[in-house]
């Protein structure tokens, strides 16, 4: 434009007058070109595990839900949890089940989106002390850790799902136990978690050295020592074969029973009840020695198994009924008839109403209703 005004006109500073025009020009600035991208501005550094989350929801997806995707900045440990809706409510109760586990964060990276915005979000986040931070409108970049894992969630979903009913947690193990070059060669869950997690290719080398932990070990002996001074505990050794007394639980009651150990080891064994017909697992504490060995055990109904106690006896005794007489009750006298073996009859001798059935008439529009009485024999 410049050069074509040189070769017909020309005054002092005619450059200068023609940029500043084409500047100027309403027209020209809607039709410009995008300006060059800004020198990226990464986000500081998290010191520390759940400092700063980035948030998203990525869908709705093929399957019809949306997930919600929580991203840890300093070890990019993924969390993401299926939802149906993204209603502020539903969003708040699935984040404090999320806060529950891991606690509280100090600052939530999201996007502008109803959910995050909300009212109630907003105070649930000032409750606890928590700092809201927005990125720009329509510019996906700035929360790019999130954005980052919802397309690896999308095309993990596109790859697996058809053929894995649990894609979505088997791609999270993946996804937590990669060794990241972000990560300096370590993976999200040793950031996170403190450790490696055990995964199948575990399996292929496994850890053939017992793992010491001098603090533990010695706490649980301070525990033991305690506990068996407080109940006197003693040790009572059993062998299979041996014949024990064994707690039968039936009916919020339980009963010492007869038995005899067929196996098990330490403090674990298996008894069983030969009257019973029964295998059940004991604790040491639930037995004890059977001095007699010749216990008449008197066979029973089968009944329902212990369900509170989760075992699996299925029979019990039933003890026959006696009918109570009381002081002023006047005993049977034995006659000639109870003598041959014959019982006197007791029923009542009160008058019995016989029963009124309705006799349909088909010659009767409707039938009168007339009160019945006890006594009435008619």
């Amino acid at each position: 434009m410049k050069s074509l005004a040189r070769r017909f006109v020309y005054w002092p500073r005619i450059d200068t007058d023609i940029e500043r025009w084409v500047r100027d020009c309403p027209e020209c600035a809607l039709s410009a070109r995008t300006p060059p991208k800004v020198p990226l501005r990464p986000w500081p550094s998290a010191g520390a595990v759940y400092e700063r989350l980035h948030m998203d929801f990525a869908g709705p997806c093929n399957d019809g839900f949306k997930y919600l995707v929580v991203v840890d900045a300093h070890s990019k440990w993924p969390e993401v949890i299926k939802m149906n809706t993204t209603s502020p409510p539903l969003l708040i109760t699935q984040l404090t089940w999320l806060f529950s586990r891991y606690g509280f964060p100090k600052e939530i990276v999201s996007d502008n989106g109803p959910p995050f915005r909300s009212h109630d979000f907003s105070l649930f986040c000032r409750s606890r002390g928590i700092k809201q931070s927005f990125s720009p409108p329509f510019h996906p970049q700035s929360n790019g850790q999130a954005e980052r894992f919802v397309d690896i969630l999308k095309r993990q979903m596109r790859k697996c799902a058809r053929n894995d009913k649990e894609w979505l947690q088997n791609s999270l193990l993946a996804y937590r136990s990669t060794p990241s070059e972000v990560l300096q060669g370590r993976t999200p869950a040793e950031l996170f978690l403190g450790r490696p997690i055990r995964t199948i290719l575990s399996l292929v080398k496994p850890s053939l050295r017992p793992v010491k932990h001098c603090a533990t070990d010695q706490h649980r002996e301070r525990m033991a020592k305690q506990f068996n001074r407080r109940h006197s505990a003693r040790e009572r050794p059993f062998q299979i074969g041996d014949r024990v007394m064994f707690l039968y639980y039936h009916n919020n009651k339980r009963t010492w029973t007869p038995g005899q150990i067929i196996g098990g080891s330490g403090v674990i064994w298996r008894v069983k009840a030969p009257g019973l017909d029964v295998v059940t697992i004991r604790h040491a504490n639930q037995m004890r020695a059977n001095p007699i060995h010749d216990i008449p055990i008197v066979p029973a109904e089968p009944t329902l198994p212990d369900q509170a106690n989760g075992t699996d006896q299925t029979t019990t005794q039933i003890q026959p009924t006696r009918r109570v007489r009381f002081a002023d009750e006047q005993q049977p006298q034995p006659n000639e008839a109870q003598t041959d073996g014959e019982q006197p009859i007791r029923r009542s001798a009160r008058t019995r109403t016989p029963t009124r059935f309705l006799s349909p008439d088909a010659s009767k529009s409707k039938y009168d209703l007339v009160p019945i009485r006890r006594n009435d024999q008619t």
